[in-house]
């Protein structure tokens, strides 16, 4: 079975072999990988060496970096003339070591480029989480996610039975999709109450979200792309009908963790992206064709279907990445693979994807077609919120009331909840309830609900 950079040597060769004119990845100035769930040093300089472009220089993209910026950079590179032709490459092989596992057998992993460092490291800065979400163990992005699913829920006023049952229709949407996707790793049909009510196969890992809710790792899957000038293409006798144009990508990249945000349900970072990108494209959201918005759990992409003002039916070509698979980088290239197939199969508005990095921490969006642009390519970096970050004191106690919370769960069943609280002057802190009132956070509403705090942040009552 493959390892990372063959699967990414893989993909680049297929997509060389999709652009009719194979020769052209030979002539990359930069071989750009995504990093994954992998430890390899530079997987880039594999993939020049196997295509031919010996010249090329290697880039490494950490986690982190939103994965819309390697389009972002590229293309602004070709447009500026600094560069002619760029490859873009991402893959998991979980499933490998997965296999590995169950056999018994230690993993074999082969690095010639071990001692061999990327010509370019793009590496992010800040830190995603705050302190005390570390103390609290607050750091499991389903954990996280799960706690801006309830707020969210909250705001929009539903029942705790209406909103699990919504996320249920949605994800038995993806499931759809992914049961047609051809490329999809657990296109296996699943129905809404299986995806909607914990059991042994999907169980609760933080409320109210169980295993099939969340991006499945345990993949080998690769995508890749080839971007150039239109010069270029023309050089290497591409023909027009393999182009797709990069319209525009939009980025928030400003870091505020979770627990410091004014309104937890909410993401002012990708509404100001898809706005840029949507307004640089000159079209309303209804509008779009093909899209593929980020999929890792629910709320991620309800925060962006409920700013677009789309139903479910409209929000993924790929099934998404509890179906589809591809957790992380890689998943991104797989959904923009998706979305070309569909530009390039007909008539249609311009094609959306999106992306995240973090715990809905950074937000990309990037707008295609199969149209030339209205406007030269253009890479956009939207501003950080308005509103401040809100102060945490990790020691305060007394009474206050939950912002959100979550219960958190393993295979034994669930084992405590963990809330955030505001107090009266608008303080917050995080604290714990061990063993959960099961009940009395999943039923009713408990946001908004007065509790106490005691020493060691330890929820008194409920």
């Amino acid at each position: 079975m493959a390892e990372v950079p063959e699967l990414m040597s893989r993909a680049v060769h297929a997509a060389g072999a999709d652009s009719g004119q194979p020769q052209l990845l030979a002539a990359a100035d930069w071989v750009i990988a995504m990093r994954g769930m992998w430890g390899y040093h530079n997987p880039a300089r594999q993939v020049a060496d196997a295509i031919g472009a010996t010249g090329a220089q290697s880039v490494m993209a950490d986690i982190g970096i939103l994965q819309t910026t390697p389009f972002a950079r590229a293309a602004g590179a070709i447009a500026a003339g600094a560069i002619d032709v760029a490859v873009v490459c991402g893959a998991e092989a979980k499933f490998r070591s997965l296999q590995a596992a169950i056999a018994g057998e230690e993993e074999t992993v082969t690095d010639p480029t071990a001692e061999v460092a990327p010509d370019q490291h793009w590496q992010p800065s800040g830190d995603i989480v705050h302190r005390l979400e570390v103390e609290k163990r607050l750091v499991a992005p389903v954990q996280q996610y799960a706690m801006i699913e309830n707020a969210f829920r909250a705001r929009h006023g539903q029942s705790i039975a209406d909103h699990r049952a919504e996320i249920g229709a949605l994800w038995t949407e993806f499931n759809r999709v992914a049961q047609s996707n051809e490329a999809a790793w657990f296109g296996e049909p699943r129905s809404a109450a299986f995806l909607t009510d914990p059991s042994p196969d999907n169980r609760m890992l933080a409320f109210p979200y169980n295993k099939w809710h969340t991006s499945q790792w345990n993949v080998n899957q690769g995508a890749a792309f080839v971007l150039c000038s239109a010069e270029a293409a023309r050089a290497h006798g591409v023909a027009p009908d393999r182009w797709i144009f990069p319209w525009s990508v939009a980025e928030s990249n400003h870091l505020r963790p979770l627990i410091q945000r004014p309104d937890v349900w909410a993401s002012p970072g990708f509404e100001a992206a898809l706005d840029a990108v949507l307004e640089h494209a000159g079209c309303e959201a209804d509008a779009l064709g093909p899209l593929e918005l980020y999929s890792c759990f629910p709320i991620a992409v309800r925060v962006q279907a409920d700013h677009l003002g789309l139903g479910p039916d409209r929000l993924t070509c790929t099934g998404g990445m509890a179906f589809a698979g591809g957790p992380l980088n890689n998943f991104v290239l797989q959904g923009l693979a998706a979305v070309v197939a569909r530009l390039r199969a007909g008539p249609g508005g311009p094609g959306l994807v999106t992306a995240v990095s973090g715990l809905l921490t950074k937000q990309g969006a990037a707008v295609f077609s199969a149209e030339p642009p209205p406007r030269p390519f253009e890479s956009i970096e939207v501003g950080p919120p308005s509103a401040p970050a809100v102060a945490i004191d990790a020691d305060r106690t007394g009474p206050g009331q939950v912002v959100s919370y979550t219960v958190r769960g393993d295979r034994d069943g669930p084992v405590d909840a963990v809330v955030l609280v505001q107090f009266a002057d608008g303080v917050r802190t995080l604290a714990t309830q061990t063993p959960p009132d099961v009940a009395a956070w999943t039923s009713g509403e408990p946001i908004g609900r007065r509790v106490e705090v005691t020493d060691g942040g330890v929820i008194a009552t409920v």
